[in-house]
């Protein structure tokens, strides 16, 4: 995806460490910031922003699967629906849908 660039300052501030080492916060000129290990430093802006736009997803993704276990998990307890119903509202067969939801 093409991007305008912004500018900015590519220079990060350490927050603290992970397993991995030193972990670093960038803020975006449109006010994003996103983390990165401290030991790699990007080469644009623009490659923070994209990078941003996939810590963005990411945090969604997560969001929405929190709310789809609790969806799926309504629809076993509350009413009882078959393993291959709600396979089917998910897009895989009901054995898939079971492993995936058991446990």
């Amino acid at each position: 995806m093409a991007r305008e660039s912004k500018g900015g300052p590519l220079d990060g501030e350490n927050v603290g460490a992970s397993e991995s080492g030193p972990v670093r916060v960038y803020r975006l000129a449109d006010g994003r910031a996103l983390m990165l290990p401290g030991t790699r430093r990007p080469a644009s802006a623009d490659a923070l922003e994209v990078l941003a736009d996939i810590q963005q997803v990411v945090q969604r993704m997560t969001r929405d699967r929190d709310v789809l276990d609790e969806l799926v998990n309504e629809a076993r307890d509350n009413y009882r629906l078959p393993w291959s119903l709600v396979g089917f509202s998910v897009g895989t067969t009901a054995e898939a849908a079971r492993q995936r939801w058991t446990a």
